[in-house]
């Protein structure tokens, strides 16, 4: 029955009119959710093709961000693509989820047979976006790139590789040149 109510909730998202009515009942279902129930809820991000960066959003990211709340269940696609959409607003709550979300997929992210490991490049673009941003999101986006690199994550290593630069692609690989030594005219 909560499944059906918060599907319910999550598809009246997007009417301006029912967004409040739809952000009560979601934050209200929430509270003590299984898994399951938060994967449901967090579907607004697959139904919503831009979060505005609103109160009633803040307020969803919030609860998303407590800890209490079990993000293991969570759907990868769709999630990332929005939380990158809102950033530079609550770049703090983003960056949350997103350690949260990282700790939840750890084993799936860096298991290329997974479908949530395709979207590890998306969880690196958005380490380097909150780098960017500087201020306490530099450190958040640190944290979480080194996240990503501890658990191996897909693509995580290679992103380092091209960030750092001092080691190019094929300097491991290089060898040394054998200088050709000259034949004389008369020996064959």
């Amino acid at each position: 029955m909560k499944i059906g109510l918060t599907c319910a909730a999550v598809n009246m998202w997007n009417d301006e009119k029912l967004r409040q009515c739809s952000c009560e009942t979601l934050l209200a279902l929430l509270e003590g959710a299984s898994k399951e129930l938060v994967a449901a809820v967090m579907d607004v991000f697959r139904v919503t093709d831009e979060l505005a960066p609103d109160a009633l959003t803040v307020e969803l990211l919030r609860a998303l961000a407590d800890p209490n709340t079990d993000l293991s269940a969570a759907p990868s696609p769709f999630v990332l693509d929005r939380l990158q959409k809102l950033l530079p607003h609550e770049a703090d709550l983003i960056s949350i989820i997103a350690e949260r979300l990282v700790a939840a997929w750890h084993s799936e992210l860096s298991d290329v047979r997974t479908g949530t490991a395709a979207d590890a490049p998306k969880l690196m673009d958005l380490a380097l976006t909150l780098h960017r941003l500087g201020g306490t999101s530099r450190k958040s986006g640190v944290a979480l790139f080194e996240a990503m690199i501890e658990i191996d994550a897909y693509g995580a290593r290679e992103t380092l590789a091209e960030i750092d630069g001092r080691f190019g692609k094929r300097q491991a690989n290089t060898r040394p040149r054998i200088a050709r030594r000259r034949r004389t005219r008369g020996r064959r």
